[in-house]
């Protein structure tokens, strides 16, 4: 599946490595913009027949939380699961499971 699960799991992801010491604080903050245009692009291209009532019900909150989805990568000292970001797509699940999934690999990041 690509596309909103994956780019939160690669912020989560990066915010793991940091705190084993695999990436510096710049690092890890570099990824904030990536993985934000990411998940915008994944919003702006909703299916041809339109988000289910659920899908859009959750892409308003990421819209309405922006500022909040990726804290974590900005203040390593949150946790990812310590802020909307998981408590909104995990409870959402349901309608992150009818986004479209099928985006290229290069709206996932990939970081060595």
């Amino acid at each position: 599946m690509k596309g909103v699960m994956p780019i939160l799991q690669t912020a989560r992801s990066v915010h793991q490595d940091y705190h084993a010491g695999q990436l510096s604080l710049e690092e890890l903050q570099c990824f904030l913009p990536i993985v934000e245009s990411q998940l915008e692009e994944v919003l702006k291209h909703p299916p041809k027949k339109g988000w289910p009532a659920d899908a859009i019900g959750l892409s308003n909150r990421l819209h309405r939380h922006w500022d909040e989805w990726f804290t974590f990568l900005t203040y390593p000292e949150v946790k990812p699961d310590n802020n909307l970001t998981f408590h909104g797509i995990f409870f959402g699940s349901q309608a992150i499971a009818k986004f479209p999934f099928s985006k290229p690999d290069s709206f996932v990041v990939h970081y060595h």
